[in-house]
């Protein structure tokens, strides 16, 4: 052995295993007691980096696990899509439906009105503000019409551009 093995100090000519410089003792146990301290050291930080990989992927990927009941993120404009519709008296919904492709832009909701008949609700691709009056159009021209009617419906599919 011509060197200590934690401060690399030349150990050529020298009585013993004990390094002069750092007091580190170049045994056999010793050594391998140091290589295994560095082997955990190197774990540690290898699996602290990889936490911190999928982390960040949950927190910040526009498909994370994480944004699924977010107003942000990849499935935002459908979830407060499907808040408006909640919010809507007697209105229920009971499935949601999307285009989970790169974006989620078209969408239906399978809703229960007045706990009685079923209707869906179609909102095409669009911004969020689109979406919220193609919302607001159904529940104004749309919703009435199915009340009254009392029959489930799949024609109410309001568009938006």
């Amino acid at each position: 052995m011509t060197q200590c093995r934690k401060c690399k100090y030349s150990l050529e000519g020298l009585d013993g295993a004990t390094c002069p410089e750092c007091g580190f003792s170049n045994s056999p146990d010793a050594i391998f007691d140091l290589e295994r301290r560095r082997k955990r050291r190197e774990t540690a930080v290898a699996s602290t980096i990889i936490v911190l990989m999928v982390l960040t992927c949950a927190f910040t990927s526009p498909i994370g696990f994480l944004n699924v009941g977010s107003p942000f993120g990849y499935y935002g404009d459908l979830n407060r899509t499907k808040w408006r519709i909640d919010a809507i008296d007697g209105v229920d919904v009971i499935d949601v439906k999307a285009n989970y492709d790169l974006t989620v832009e078209e969408m239906f909701f399978e809703v229960l009105i007045d706990d009685t008949h079923r209707a869906r609700i179609d909102i095409a691709q669009g911004s969020i503000w689109q979406k919220f009056a193609a919302v607001d159009a159904w529940e104004e021209n749309v919703l009435p019409e199915l009340r009254t009617s009392g029959s489930d419906s799949n024609a109410s599919r309001p568009q938006t551009e």
